[in-house]
């Protein structure tokens, strides 16, 4: 059931699930409704609940975006969860911000209980609780216009969290800075800093270099350095990118990476090569070649596919060719795939 009335929409979905010899079938249901105010402001109603074998599982919720003026506003939420545990089982969060044309801040606090996901899970998804966070962000646009520059742009995020218990999990630092020139050069500085807790405590640093050149159109170049250290390896990225218009219907771009750790025993140092070639014969006849090598697991892929729209926009053929079947970053066979697709409109 989906529907709206004046400011109220109200949703609701429920299922049953079919019993096996393994587990009985379950009951779901799904319901919130939600009210307008005050123009672009609303708040909410959620429950979500599933009955299996007796016990119910899942979570109540209010939450609310609320808008005071043109630049401030305030999201929260607070859900109590039910199930097999009794304690631990609520999450709020509080966020005020603030945004206009030219900045962005917030801060927000986060409260999960450390047993609120095993009750939550069973209709959603929390990927993780037992935590108290605190994270902010500010950002500011200087726009100069003069001496050569165009605009200034700061950047930072911090972030860090606890357990219910007090033992800190992790915290995080982002520092940027970036300039645009008006000879469409443009640069940007980055410094980013944190600590992870895991089998073992882990702190990570990584300080970055990028230079561009009219970056903000599809003809552009860059190129990129990056040092650290990453869960107990030094590492340095070198990056490089570029896409140029041979003609004004041939156009290509170019990805580059090579990324060396030390000590390395997981031989992740590598190079990394993407390619991407774009031929329009016509409007409507066009093929697209997509070329991919890794060398740190001897990974070459490409896949071409070329496009007839017979019929425009819907009505077209297909014929697309696919080496190596993996996702980005994964070993594969390096198998040959052809397809063939068709469609039309009646």
């Amino acid at each position: 059931v989906l529907g709206k009335q004046g400011p109220w929409t109200l949703s609701f979905l429920g299922t049953r699930s079919k019993s096996d010899e393994a587990i009985r079938g379950a009951t779901y249901a799904v319901a919130r409704t939600q009210r307008d105010v005050s123009g672009s402001s609303n708040v909410a109603l959620m429950l979500a609940n599933r009955t299996l074998e007796g016990l119910n599982e899942g979570s109540l919720g209010a939450d609310a975006t609320l808008f005071f003026t043109k630049t401030l506003g305030m999201t929260a939420q607070l859900v109590q969860s039910w199930g097999e545990y009794g304690t631990g089982t609520w999450a709020y969060f509080l966020r005020p911000s603030y945004d206009s044309p030219t900045g962005h801040f917030h801060v927000r606090y986060t409260h999960l209980g450390d047993r609120f996901a095993d009750n939550a899970n069973a209709v959603g998804f929390i990927r993780d609780d037992d935590r108290r966070e605190l994270d902010a962000a500010l950002e500011r646009t200087f726009w100069i216009r003069g001496g050569g520059f165009e605009r200034v742009r700061y950047d930072s995020n911090y972030n860090v969290y606890w357990s219910q218990t007090g033992v800190l999990r992790q915290w995080d630092v982002v520092q940027s800075v970036s300039v645009d020139l008006t000879n469409r050069v443009s640069t940007k500085v980055e410094y980013n800093e944190d600590f992870e807790r895991f089998e073992e405590d882990f702190r990570n640093r990584r300080a970055s270099l990028e230079l561009g050149y009219n970056t903000r159109e599809f003809q552009h170049a860059r190129v990129g350095i990056q040092l650290g250290r990453n869960f107990g390896s030094d590492f340095h990225l070198v990056t490089a990118s570029g896409a140029y218009k041979v003609t004004p219907e041939l156009s290509v771009e170019y990805d580059l990476q090579r990324a060396v750790f030390d000590p390395d025993p997981e031989n992740r140092t590598t190079w990394i090569h993407v390619a991407r070639l774009s031929q329009f014969f016509t409007p409507d006849l066009f093929l697209r070649v997509f070329f991919q090598t890794n060398t740190s697991i001897d990974r070459r892929n490409i896949q071409a596919v070329l496009v007839y729209r017979y019929l425009p926009p819907f009505g077209t053929l297909q014929l697309a060719f696919q080496r190596g079947t993996a996702e980005f970053g994964e070993r594969s066979d390096q198998g040959n795939t052809l397809f063939l697709k068709g469609t039309a409109v009646f």
